[in-house]
């Protein structure tokens, strides 16, 4: 029986190409979304959501995925399926994690398009257990 639902964002970014785009030998994870995420060329979005019901807390993970090779959403889960289960808690803020707002650490090429607004972290309410 659930009694708690935790839920959280968290962010996997695969590098696997080097600058010219050539394979790297061992591609690298990171828990951060790319500073230059806005390059559509370079790297491309997807999102699933993993649930596990634990001593009756139900965790909820909503998992941005960024990588900088193209793949259909479930092939992109796939290629970081194991560590999906890796979550963070807090996590992040949704909008530090999809493709809406920036960080004050991203940076933004007017190529790219229309700036998006910059997210006001202030007002986040991060879940604690």
């Amino acid at each position: 029986m659930v009694v708690n639902i935790v839920e959280v964002h968290n962010v996997y970014s695969v590098h696997e190409l080097d600058d010219e785009g050539n394979p790297v030998k061992e591609s690298l994870l990171i828990f951060f979304r790319p500073q230059d995420w806005g390059n559509s060329v370079r790297w491309f979005y997807n999102c699933c959501k993993v649930e596990v019901e634990f001593e009756g807390t139900l965790y909820v993970n909503h998992c941005h995925l960024w990588q900088n090779i193209e793949r259909n959403s479930f092939e992109a889960a796939k290629a970081v399926a194991p560590y999906l289960f890796d979550v963070t808690i807090p996590g992040s803020p949704r909008e530090e994690c999809d493709r809406s707002h920036l960080k004050e650490d991203d940076f933004w090429d007017e190529s790219w398009g229309a700036i998006p607004p910059e997210y006001d972290r202030e007002n986040w309410e991060p879940y604690y257990p």
